[in-house]
């Protein structure tokens, strides 16, 4: 039962925040609608003259939009020109959600948050009749299932670049994703070490999206990564490396515990399994987004789905089987690595 702390948010902090990011997402998806991004990205650079007859915008308000733009990171001004950042390069290659407006797939369930609180328990077939679990809902409509897919980019791919920063992978060859989406976490590792090879496991129709995901990226380190379709209860193939980005979460502890026993069991001895995931706490490890996500794990997932404490999270992986535990705290608030060592 994680401390209830009423002092969690400075409100005044917390709206500005809540703001801020709305009007950062009116703004990236005005750009990549007026093709902005798409024409910086191609060309190597263009004059705001040129921008504004090339796409048939209003020059003074261009000169607007393209400062803010700029002070957000998308794009950088050289001597006149103005051309796209690596950051913004991503948001066109990678999709983030926030920028291509993917309905958020958890809209329509918070209607329900109070009969949720109410009941202790998902609320999934008050909206999509028939199912009682998100996933299922999800993969009956292709579209829904590709929102989803696109919307959790949005925090596999910062996921993943932290992973590649932090942990030393020079001794390890392959690294299994499991349940990776569409690899986002994935190519973001591959991309910073280039002797790894990568799997995602995935369910059939995920795997279809995410070979469609890889090829659009098109780089070398998308091209290291392969897809095979799988079920998380099932075996798993052999890796150094096992990824886990926010996939226990998503279920009870007793889902959970099995989870990480297939993963041990595919990893060699002193192979290693590394979580991404919101972690609930206090002091510098406490963050606004684990207690949200709770809200959401509640209204859309088994039940017993949760956000788990850093000493739940290192029980869960003791039961498993795995030593040597390493808890790291990503500043930024992006998710918190955990690590474990099949001894």
């Amino acid at each position: 039962m994680p401390t209830i702390d009423h002092f969690i948010f400075d409100p005044v902090a917390n709206m500005q925040q809540r703001d801020a990011g709305r009007f950062i997402a009116y703004i990236e998806r005005a750009a990549l609608k007026l093709g902005i991004l798409d024409v910086l990205k191609d060309d190597g650079g263009s004059t705001l003259f040129e921008l504004a007859g090339l796409l048939g915008l209003d020059g003074r308000a261009l000169a607007f939009f393209l400062s803010a733009l700029c002070e957000l990171g998308y794009v950088e001004s050289m001597g006149g020109y103005f051309g796209v950042t690596d950051f913004g390069r991503s948001v066109v290659a990678c999709e983030i959600p926030a920028a291509n407006n993917p309905p958020n797939p958890f809209d329509s369930l918070w209607s329900f948050l109070s009969e949720a609180i109410r009941e202790g328990g998902p609320q999934v077939h008050r909206v999509f009749e028939e199912h009682t679990n998100f996933f299922s809902a999800c993969y009956e409509d292709p579209d829904r299932l590709r929102d989803f897919c696109n919307f959790m980019l949005g925090f596999s791919v910062p996921a993943g670049r932290e992973i590649a920063r932090e942990i030393d992978f020079s001794e390890s060859r392959e690294v299994l994703a499991v349940a990776g989406g569409l690899g986002g976490m994935l190519h973001e590792i591959m991309f910073a070490h280039q002797h790894l090879r990568g799997t995602i496991l995935e369910s059939p129709r995920v795997c279809d999206i995410a070979r469609d995901y890889l090829a659009h990226i098109g780089t070398r380190a998308s091209r290291r990564i392969g897809v095979q379709a799988g079920d998380l209860v099932g075996s798993y193939p052999n890796a150094d490396v096992v990824l886990l980005d926010g996939v226990l979460a998503s279920w009870s502890d007793e889902s959970a515990l099995r989870i990480l026993q297939h993963s041990l069991s595919c990893l060699p001895r002193g192979g290693r399994v590394v979580l991404s995931e919101f972690v609930l706490g206090l002091g510098e490890e406490r963050r606004g987004y684990p207690s949200l996500l709770s809200l959401i794990l509640l209204l859309a997932y088994e039940r017993g789905a949760r956000t788990r404490t850093k000493k739940e999270f290192f029980s869960l992986l003791e039961k498993a089987g795995f030593a040597d535990l390493r808890y790291i705290v990503v500043p930024d608030g992006r998710g918190n690595i955990i690590v474990g060592r099949k001894p």
